[in-house]
């Protein structure tokens, strides 16, 4: 199976969840292993096969739908490889033809507000990603949660939707140090720059797993601005090609 990445979030320290179009049907379709998650790596290593805009071949896959991550595809991850990037203005075609005006239009109806949040309960909804042309955008911006008797930095965008406005957080990669817990915050304020400034915004959106009360909360997994859509997580080599290289 061909895939274009479209999703790149973050999770816990040094592992995330990638998603992609597939070229032969135009749906989305979430790689996920067996057991545990996506290491960083197959996101920032040279030539690897899940930044925003490549084209991956992930190889045969099995199915795991199950709402509302009906996009499930278990893969052999060592067989997942990167056959190119799509050029900037495909990228942008390709997302502004997939995405919907409303966010219930882009997950089913079964999407609703909690707070100034929105969820849907595990077991139900039509789809767990999806990409949203938004009427307004306002952020990102880095606030301030307290949990546990900490406080802890949190990426959050303002989008106004059919209810009104809602804060969702941030998970773009792009926009984490890669510790994947301090926000890189020049990073953040260009985006934020760019969006007041007239920018046109395409957000990829998902929901989480089912976490407290059996809720998935919905998120922010990617901001795309047309001025530079196929902006990418910077490559990295390992500790062997560094060596490697300073040998050469």
């Amino acid at each position: 199976m061909r895939i274009v990445i479209d999703h790149v979030t973050r999770m816990r320290p040094d592992r995330v969840c990638v998603a992609g179009v597939e070229l032969a049907t135009a749906r989305h379709v979430r790689p996920v292993l067996m057991r545990g998650q996506l290491r960083r790596k197959l996101v920032e290593r040279p030539g690897a096969p899940f930044n925003i805009g490549c084209l991956a071949d992930i190889g045969a896959v099995t199915l795991r739908p199950r709402a509302p991550a009906i996009e499930d595809a278990r893969f052999n991850s060592r067989r997942a490889r990167r056959l190119g990037a799509i050029p900037a203005p495909e990228f942008w075609k390709m997302l502004r033809g997939m995405a919907r005006p409303a966010l219930r239009e882009v997950l089913g109806p079964d999407l609703r507000p909690e707070g100034e949040h929105y969820v849907v309960d595990a077991g139900r909804g039509r789809a767990s990603l999806g990409t949203l042309l938004p009427r307004r955008v306002s952020g990102p911006v880095v606030i301030e949660v307290e949990r546990g008797g900490r406080t802890r930095p949190r990426v959050v965008i303002e989008v106004e939707d059919e209810y009104g406005d809602c804060r969702l957080p941030v998970t773009d990669l792009r926009l984490w140090e890669p510790d994947q817990r301090t926000p890189r915050r020049e990073a953040i304020a260009d985006v934020a720059r760019r969006v007041e400034e007239g920018a046109k915004v395409i957000l990829s959106v998902g929901l989480t797993r089912p976490m407290h009360r059996g809720l998935c909360w919905l998120q922010v997994n990617n901001i795309h601005l047309e001025d530079n859509p196929v902006w990418q997580v910077n490559e990295r080599q390992s500790w062997l090609g560094r060596l490697l290289g300073r040998g050469g």
